[in-house]
């Protein structure tokens, strides 16, 4: 009983190694187009701005490394003013609905709080002016 007591753990054993190394192989199969693009597109980057910060060692060096790394930027939409990426990509979306909602022909009232006195301008009309 002992022995087959043994038998059964060294088989399990075995098993369980045997699992472990699959998924660690299955585990850097996914992980290896991450490790590519961070090997690619991040570390030249990030290590020549960290070697900077090592060098010059500023008085702030988490200011001075996210300004470094925003100058290497390769798109350089980061140094024009106002830029924002969330901001950008959701004003996209509303120029979509408020073009939606032209077409619709639907009127919202905007969005105030209840203690802000709004009243709607009358629109102007306008008439069209024929070229002589």
């Amino acid at each position: 009983m002992q022995e087959e007591r043994e038998e059964k753990m060294e088989y399990w054993s075995e098993l369980y190694a045997l699992m472990r190394e699959e998924e660690e192989a299955a585990l850097a199969a996914a992980g290896e187009p991450l490790r590519n693009y961070l090997v690619n597109n991040i570390f030249p980057t990030l290590t020549t701005a960290l070697l900077e910060v090592a060098k010059l060692r500023p008085d702030d060096p988490i200011d001075f490394l996210a300004e470094y790394l925003f100058k290497l930027n390769p798109t350089g939409k980061m140094l024009e003013p106002g830029y924002n990426l969330q901001a950008e990509k959701l004003l996209g979306k509303i120029k979509i609905l408020d073009d939606a909602l032209k077409d619709l022909d639907i009127k919202i009232e905007p969005l105030l709080p209840p203690e802000v006195d709004y009243e709607p301008k009358p629109k102007k009309n306008i008439h069209s002016m024929s070229a002589l």
